[in-house]
């Protein structure tokens, strides 16, 4: 019994770091919005559309944490109810991209956005409204 017992105290171990390991990975992918919007992952990479009535912001979060997008880039296209299309640019603020709109959005849309992120990275994203 003295043989076993340094074995099972090493596997109930790793059986609690494991478990550890998985709720620590699965809160950096949190599909939670944080402002509001439609969030969504693509390339590792959660981004949630804001859409207000000046504008849109493109936030990116990495492994639960604010990517700087200052220095990215993007245009998004929108489709309001099948029908109306609307192309906006995005430009780099220090927390999201941000770009107006010509009319406030109150419709049901589905968008893509096209990110060129700050390494460089482009990066396409699909939203649907709810």
């Amino acid at each position: 019994m003295k043989k076993l017992t340094p074995f099972l105290a090493a596997g109930a171990l790793a059986m609690a770091f494991i478990a550890n390991s998985a709720q620590a990975q699965k809160d950096d992918h949190s599909m939670n919005p944080q402002h509001g919007g439609v969030v969504v992952e693509a390339s590792h990479v959660q981004f949630e559309l804001v859409s207000g009535p000046d504008g849109v912001q493109l936030f990116a979060r990495d492994h639960g944490k604010p990517v700087d997008m200052s220095k990215a880039t993007g245009k998004l296209t929108m489709l309001l109810n099948n029908k109306d299309k609307l192309d906006v640019e995005l430009t780099g603020q220090a927390e999201s991209l941000i770009g107006k709109l010509p009319a406030p959005v109150e419709k049901e849309y589905v968008a893509l956005a096209f990110v060129k992120m700050p390494s460089g990275k482009n990066i396409t994203v699909r939203f649907q409204s709810k």
